[in-house]
């Protein structure tokens, strides 16, 4: 039987793709060996591609002393599991960097055949946080040793005393605080100024202490932050009798505070922004056509930025008119109106193809004022802002242009505009891979039409029923199976069918020039053993080193005689009132001989059938191939007796295995004897 192996399709291309992500793209199979990475990883790392591909990340970039860690983390990935964090490697120079990463498992049939690992340099990162930290701690404690500014209050008289650093702190020169509790709140910021009285009184009412921050606004019109901390005092009759404290100014503080905010916001939304990438890119390299693309664009669009129509337009061949390859969300009548534009047109798709610079439109009335024409569509779609993107493959080489409206309106900030430039550009190695699968599936299709394996020769007192389906991909729809029923003038006829191990051109290649020998050797003399002799002489001189697997019966319809033999084929059932394999043991596939071949003779009675197939029909994981050949020929005989057409039987058959089940070519051929 044919072995197939789980491969990853289109490494090289994804490559490509990755070359658009600024982090480090690392692919490796389940043993840690790299197979794909990007030049970000190079750079990151710093070994030559000769040095990485190929080898383990263990030994690579994994400093001695985190193996253990990192063998956990790789049986978690394996096991299903995506694993994010920092994690030191070591680098080509010697040095340790710190990285974000993240570990995600390749999974195909519930398996996992690969793991993706994506990391940021976070070391400078790292770097300035301790900085900052330690910054902030050495103002904190040059603060704490530093004289504070005090006050002392009174609630008898009123009176509020403050040192000269008070005064300082505040703006005031010295000793003009006019000393009441009203002057000082007159300082505190309007917007600040009721929670802080509410703070004071209610640390009063407890007789606690109490720490209250707040703006002072200086009598030069500056803001400082002041922070006061304060404890309330107490008489011998337990009333209050006023409070002491001290102040600081934490103004330098609160700008730190404000600026690690900001750092973490935009730390946060770089992280997911990159998640997005991520996915986008997953999600890209499964797609196998300009509308796979589209829906890909459309999911994420839509979750960023909140995008209801879409599409994706392309030069003609002529590069004089701009065509809608694929679209979303958009209405049948303007999907027929907007076909394709000019490319000289002053409506945004075409400016952005002749310039490859995007545009973005935050709102109708900015899409109006650039651009009048298109404002009719616009309030069809009821779009209310647009973002029109190239779609590069290199610098000023535009491949499309990436059209999205959003319907309400948006500014399309520095994030958004970053994530939709990233994405067209992941587009760009898309829609290339679409076009040659789609340019390879019709050239496949073609070579495949070309074969004749669905002209089928009328033959006297029998019910014939062949078909033949192509298996794998779009990319790989070019298989070896073959058929060929052949009448002969004797009245007999010749029934062949054969598999050549391996899919694409040279497959096809190599049946058909088995399929024309078998088929001139048949002409000159069709008895089997003197056929497949021939056959095998041929294939050792010409293919020495491939497997080809053949079964030829030869069959009188008038007697229903049946001679059969067989090069290393599933053998040929028998359906009557049982299924009954015809078998021939020691029969080897062609060019490989032990010894003289055989036959088997057998007999097909009126009403009876002869099913041949080949294995991608009965071939299942984790399933005998004949058990599988059983199950078929069992379902055969049901529809036979159910007065079923050979041909519509074995129509049958094939859909009633499901798409999902043909990774391999599938071929059946039917006879039966029809009753007198």
């Amino acid at each position: 039987m044919t072995e197939k192996s789980l491969e990853l399709r289109g490494a090289s291309t994804e490559a490509v793709i990755l070359e658009a992500l600024t982090a480090a793209v690392i692919v490796t199979d389940v043993q840690g060996r790299v197979f794909l990475w990007n030049r970000a990883a190079e750079r990151l790392y710093g070994y030559p591609r000769e040095q990485m591909l190929g080898a383990s990340v263990l030994d690579l970039f994994v400093r001695l002393d985190d193996h253990d860690q990192a063998n956990e983390i790789m049986v978690r990935v394996l096991a299903g599991e995506t694993w994010s964090g920092e994690f030191p490697v070591r680098c080509a120079d010697g040095t340790s960097r710190l990285v974000r990463i993240t570990d995600a498992p390749v999974r195909v049939d519930g398996e996992t055949v690969a793991v993706v690992g994506v990391a940021d340099d976070i070391t400078e990162e790292h770097a300035r946080a301790v900085h900052a930290h330690d910054r902030e701690e050495q103002l904190r404690l040059a603060l704490e040793a530093a004289e504070l500014g005090t006050w002392h209050w009174d609630l008898a008289t009123g009176i509020v005393r403050w040192d000269e650093r008070m005064e300082a702190m505040f703006g005031l020169p010295p000793g003009s605080f006019d000393g009441s509790y009203e002057g000082w709140l007159e300082l505190v910021h309007p917007d600040d100024r009721d929670r802080v009285r509410i703070e004071v009184q209610t640390a009063v009412e407890r007789r606690s202490s109490y720490d209250v921050r707040h703006r002072a606004v200086r009598p030069d019109g500056t803001v400082r932050w002041i922070e006061g901390m304060g404890q309330v005092r107490v008489g011998a009759d337990g009333m209050p009798t006023g409070s002491i404290g001290c102040a600081r100014d934490v103004s330098v503080r609160m700008e730190t505070e404000h600026l690690l905010d900001e750092a973490l916001d935009h730390a946060q939304s770089a992280a997911v922004r990159l998640q997005r990438l991520q996915a986008v890119t997953a999600d890209l390299a499964a797609a196998m056509t300009v509308q796979d693309v589209v829906d890909v664009v459309r999911e994420h669009a839509r979750d960023a930025i909140g995008a209801t129509f879409g599409s994706i337009v392309i030069p003609t061949p002529r590069g004089d008119m701009l065509e809608r390859a694929a679209f979303f969300g958009e209405s049948g009548p303007l999907r027929e109106r907007y076909v394709a534009v000019p490319v000289g047109a002053d409506v945004p798709v075409a400016v952005v193809a002749r310039t490859g610079e995007a545009i973005y439109l935050s709102s109708r009335a900015a899409m109006l004022a650039e651009y009048a024409e298109i404002g009719p569509v616009m309030e069809a779609m009821h779009a209310e802002a647009l973002a029109v993107v190239p779609i590069l493959r290199g610098p000023a080489d535009v491949a499309g242009v990436l059209v999205l409206a959003c319907a309400e309106r948006r500014a399309f900030g520095a994030d958004d505009r970053a994530l939709l430039e990233s994405v067209a550009a992941q587009c760009a190695v898309s829609l290339e891979r679409a076009r040659l699968l789609e340019q390879s599936q019709r050239i496949a299709d073609r070579l495949q039409a070309g074969l004749g394996l669905h002209d089928v020769p009328d033959v006297p007192h029998l019910d014939v029923g062949t078909t033949y389906r192509p298996g794998g991909d779009e990319a790989e729809h070019l298989g070896g199976d073959w058929f060929d029923v052949l009448p002969q003038a004797d009245g007999t006829v010749v029934l062949v069918i054969g598999d050549v191990m391996g899919r694409g051109v040279d497959a096809a290649a190599t049946m058909t020039r088995v399929r024309s020998a078998i088929r001139a050797f048949a002409s000159v003399d069709p008895d089997p053993l003197v056929v497949l002799r021939k056959a095998d002489a041929f294939a050792a001189q010409e293919w020495p080193e491939q497997f080809i697997t053949v079964l030829y019966a030869r069959l009188d319809p008038q007697s229903g005689e049946v001679t059969v033999a067989n090069a290393g084929h599933l053998p040929p059932v028998l359906l009557d009132d049982a299924a009954e394999l015809v078998e021939i043991e020691g029969s080897p596939p062609l060019g490989l001989p032990m010894g003289d071949r055989r036959t088997r003779c057998a007999r097909l009675e009126p009403g009876a059938a002869l099913l041949l197939v080949t294995d991608g029909l009965v071939e299942r994981p984790g399933q005998d191939v004949y058990a599988g050949l059983a199950t078929v020929s069992a379902r055969a005989r049901e529809l036979l007796a159910a007065a079923e057409t050979a041909q519509a039987t074995v129509e049958r058959l094939v859909d009633e295995a499901g798409p999902a089940e043909l990774a391999d070519d599938v071929t059946v051929v039917l006879v039966r004897r029809p009753r007198c």
